[in-house]
């Protein structure tokens, strides 16, 4: 009687198999490692390509390849860039200069005013509070005097030179990205869909739909939100006479884009030149410009241009904020609430769909 023996895979087989899964799993790491390094690039390329996939659908229906409609979209986009940077960034650049060359004058006139609102706070705190709780003279030794000597900002030189191969990588991998998010997009898309069972089609397309419309939605609001803001600004400070009035208004609609933390960078920049106005009406004109123009943007602005794009509670914006900033600076609360919109979007679509289906 024949006995058949088990087949056993031997030592061998055992280590190839050892390898194969090791393989994979580094391969994984990498991937995992790479995409968070670039996570930033990702994301500003993602809501690129939605804000340029319709310019990139007109030029295909006039006949351009596909090919061609997305490297002209891109090349548009970054000639918009390069003409951005060489031609205002010189001027910016100038009058930047010509502000730090009177800096001592400027730090003297905030030492002045830390005084003065010093005074005034003495004046009318209740005799049972301690006086000079924080002082002119600590906020001078603390913040102003390491400005005069340059401590500051030679920290914040070398911070912008470790910055700049960051800022080279981002710029050449997101035109990158963007480009064959473009191109491949249609296909990406068509086999998202060949592999979604019949059973979440229709929650899947509702989601892509309410994505695409939230993301251009939002474009669109913050590009009109940004334009007002920018004009008014820059007439209402040259009307006053404000130094650097184009600069400072620009600069602020530009620093409003950034949530919460932008308004108070753009009215604190543009009261560091009104102090030198002898008659101190500059700061007070500046401070109800900016009080007309925070009223402005959010009871009509938001409210009416950008109320089709993104609704987050008060409390999730300010968690997303803080923590896209830490992860990635400023430019991450920049992306932080439009990209939490979207993902609050995706969860409210696949929950009702999902609870319809009875799958949770």
């Amino acid at each position: 009687m024949e006995v058949k023996t088990e087949n056993r895979p031997d030592i061998s087989t055992h280590l190839t198999r050892f390898v194969f899964i090791a393989l994979v799993l580094c391969f994984i790491a990498f991937l995992i490692y790479g995409v968070q390094t670039l996570a930033l690039p990702i994301a500003v390329s993602l809501l690129l390509a939605f804000a340029l996939n319709p310019a990139v659908d007109f030029l295909e229906g006039l006949g351009l390849p596909r090919a061609l409609a997305v490297f002209i979209a891109v090349m548009m986009l970054v000639l918009i860039g390069y003409l951005g940077i060489n031609l205002a960034l010189p001027v910016f650049y100038a009058q930047y200069q010509e502000i730090m060359s009177q800096s001592d004058l400027y730090l003297a006139k905030i030492i002045e005013l830390l005084k003065k609102i010093e005074n005034v706070a003495n004046s009318i705190t209740p005799s049972f509070v301690p006086r000079n709780i924080v002082s002119a003279e600590h906020l001078t030794k603390e913040y102003i005097d390491p400005l005069r000597s340059g401590s500051i900002v030679s920290i914040k030189s070398d911070d912008l030179m470790d910055l700049i191969p960051e800022i080279a990588t981002f710029s050449i991998i997101t035109p990158i990205i963007t480009f064959i998010l473009l191109l491949q997009g249609h296909d990406i898309y068509n086999n998202l869909l060949s592999t979604i069972p019949n059973r979440y089609f229709e929650m899947v397309l509702q989601l892509i739909h309410k994505v695409k419309g939230q993301i251009g939605s939002y474009f669109k609001g913050l590009m009109i939100q940004w334009s007002i803001l920018a004009v008014f600004l820059t007439v209402c400070f040259l009307g006053i006479g404000l130094p650097y009035a184009p600069f400072l208004g620009i600069f602020a609609a530009t620093a409003n884009i950034i949530p919460y933390l932008g308004p108070v960078i753009g009215i604190a920049t543009a009261i560091v030149p009104a102090l030198l106005d002898p008659s101190g009406n500059q700061v007070i004109f500046v401070v109800v410009i900016f009080a007309i123009a925070r009223i402005a943007d959010d009871a009509i602005i938001q409210p009416v241009i950008l109320a089709g794009a993104v609704h987050l509670h008060p409390l999730i914006a300010v968690l997303a904020v803080i923590t896209f900033e830490r992860l990635f600076g400023v430019v991450g609360m920049v992306v932080a609430i439009p990209l939490v919109g979207i993902v609050m979007v995706m969860i409210e679509v696949m929950y009702k769909s999902l609870k319809a289906f009875r799958v949770i």
